[in-house]
């Protein structure tokens, strides 16, 4: 069975609005998620009790999973038959292929989240996903259009 693409006049682009105050939402959740998981790492492996070469390897997880965990996050959700993050649930959203509309793959949705989470971390490349989000018929930021993926209302 072949998959039809899907007229484009059925989905609209979310809006930016809608997008930035997902992302907010989706912020928040992730730390909270991170401090929890900072609490729990801190009373397995009191650091007074490591020795120098542990210390370094559990700071290198630490702040690994400031990379990690929000990429995981991302991927797992908008991967999953949810298709969107918690924020983006809230606000009714739906991240999708740009032609079929359907849902995307794991390992797409993970390269789309490094993209993502990368550029959130280096503001000068956040604004650029602004700008080209703002800029772009369908709203697409610049993970979008390298995944070829759509945020859609829904």
């Amino acid at each position: 069975m072949q998959n039809e693409s899907v007229n484009d006049d059925v989905f609209t682009p979310a809006s930016i609005v809608g997008r930035v105050f997902a992302s907010i939402v989706d912020v928040v959740f992730v730390a909270i998620a991170l401090f929890v998981v900072s609490l729990l790492i801190g009373e397995v492996a009191p650091r007074r009790a490591m020795e120098k070469g542990s210390r370094e390897l559990f700071d290198l997880i630490f702040w690994a999973s400031f990379f990690v965990l929000p990429v995981l996050y991302l991927a797992v959700m908008e991967s999953s038959k949810l298709k969107a993050t918690i924020g983006k649930l809230i606000i009714g959203v739906k991240v999708l292929d740009e032609n079929t509309f359907q849902r995307i793959g794991f390992f797409r949705a993970l390269g789309r989240a490094v993209v993502k989470v990368v550029s959130v971390y280096f503001c000068a490349i956040g604004v650029l996903l602004f700008l080209l989000l703002s800029s772009s018929e369908r709203k697409q930021a610049i993970h979008d259009r390298l995944f070829k993926t759509s945020v859609v209302d829904v």
